[in-house]
């Protein structure tokens, strides 16, 4: 497997989470996929499943194998010496999104134009490929939909909590194992952190940087604005304080796809009156007696339906 493609022989490496991101954003979708590096067919997988994946998505080299020695990764350059183990419990070597980057311009999607005979790359051209995708930057799997590193995370916390249950582990060691894993693994958003720091519960807030945020709740609608409560209140200053996510903004059917659907759903929970989890990428603010976590951009939101134990 790989978390590596192109959707044309040749093209820059693009990452499964990108890809996916695509298509959850836009609908984007491809006939055919090329390893970037030695340029064999590739073969999607869950890239184009609807819903929160339970496994990561990536390329199966299904109708050959690499060439040339190649493994369709990028080539590690300037690897620290001593890193700590970025997957000593993520399920077969997984990658995950390492940068929450803003939305592209729209992407014109063009027929894949893949199908004339080209002779495979060398052995040179595929080590340039490798290193010249690691040296400028492109070796670093990003989303602009919080969706995916909510996907990466509990894909993760599902992995632990199986190992501690098969292995017998305390609840303190299975703890300290999700600790040591999540904070090995880099993310980058306003700043420069790892999975560990980015998501916080609802009750304990990051104040000098935007984080993910996390809890259930309810939501109301009104005038275009809508407002979604916490099941728990913040903790500020040594007192609680209740926290809302307000998501203001004109949105309409010429609007991004993902927006659309972010929004259609949010009628549906303030319709029926149901709770859900949310996940919330912002920064709090304090507005009289109430934590406040302002949204305009609907690609800093993903809910999932809230079923109690």
């Amino acid at each position: 497997m790989s978390g590596w493609g192109a959707a044309e022989r040749g093209d820059e490496p693009i990452s499964a989470w990108e890809f996916r991101t695509r298509y959850l954003a836009d609908g984007e979708r491809h006939d055919e996929f090329y390893c970037p590096f030695c340029d064999i067919r590739l073969s999607p997988v869950l890239i184009y499943k609807d819903g929160e994946l339970s496994k990561s998505p990536h390329f199966s080299a299904k109708w050959g194998e690499h060439l040339n020695g190649c493994d369709g990764e990028p080539a590690v350059i300037n690897a620290p010496e001593q890193a700590p183990a970025k997957a000593h419990y993520k399920p077969r070597e997984m990658q995950v999104p390492e940068a929450f980057t803003k939305r592209p311009t729209p992407r014109i999607s063009q027929h894949n134009l893949s199908k004339q005979v080209i002779p495979p790359p060398s052995l040179s051209d595929i080590t340039a490929r490798k290193k010249r995708a690691s040296s400028i930057g492109n070796a670093i799997p990003k989303t602009y939909l919080l969706q995916p590193i909510v996907e990466a995370c509990n894909i993760i916390l599902k992995y632990i909590y199986e190992k501690a249950k098969s292995d017998k582990w305390t609840d303190g060691k299975r703890n300290v194992e999700i600790k040591r894993t999540l904070s090995a693994i880099p993310l980058k958003l306003e700043d420069q952190t790892n999975y560990s720091e980015a998501f916080h519960s609802s009750v304990y807030l990051n104040w000098t940087a935007p984080r993910i945020y996390h809890g259930t709740g309810f939501v109301d609608t009104h005038d275009s604005i809508f407002t979604i409560s916490c099941s728990e209140n913040a903790k500020v200053n040594g007192n609680y304080m209740p926290l809302n996510i307000t998501i203001v903004g004109n949105f309409t059917k010429s609007s991004p796809k993902s927006h659309v659907a972010i929004i259609n759903k949010l009628k549906i929970y303030a319709e029926n009156k149901d709770e859900f989890r949310w996940y919330v990428y912002g920064k709090p603010e304090i507005h009289s007696d109430i934590v406040v976590i302002n949204v305009c951009n609907p690609d800093y939101l993903f809910f999932k339906d809230y079923f109690k134990r």
